[in-house]
């Protein structure tokens, strides 16, 4: 699930453009033109179980940023690959300390332990690596 919400933050971003330069027609038409793909993607996906539900919302939360970032790069030039090539040091450096946490708490039995343990390497490398990506 956390991988369905990467690109929310963005998308957001994204809507709530069209809404500040006064295209509310364009936010609702780009908004409606989502629940289908939702809908059939749920619809097909709950036969198959929660696991492919998860993965489904992951497709379909990937499709709704390429949709909300379509207008606004119209408008602007600043489409869904711009920002993307500008997300990827982020990710980088998440996936990162998620990689490095995952194993560092390998070595840590205690649940509370490997709370504190991993918060503290997470925070650690996350910021190293963030200013080695600038």
């Amino acid at each position: 699930m956390c991988f369905a919400r990467v690109f929310y933050p963005i998308s957001v971003i994204n809507m709530n453009i069209l809404n500040a330069i006064g295209r509310s027609d364009l936010f609702l038409k780009v908004d409606l033109s989502k629940f289908p793909i939702s809908i059939v993607a749920l619809i097909v996906t709950i036969p198959l179980g929660v696991e492919a539900m998860v993965i489904g919302h992951v497709v379909t939360s990937f499709i709704s940023y390429i949709i909300n970032s379509y207008m606004p790069g119209k408008l602007f030039g600043y489409g869904a690959l711009a920002q993307l090539r500008d997300m990827v040091p982020v990710l980088i450096a998440t996936a990162i300390t998620g990689a490095i946490v995952f194993v560092a708490n390998s070595f840590v039995d205690n649940i509370s332990l490997k709370l504190l343990f991993g918060a503290t390497i997470g925070l650690v490398v996350y910021l190293i690596t963030g200013n080695i990506l600038k």
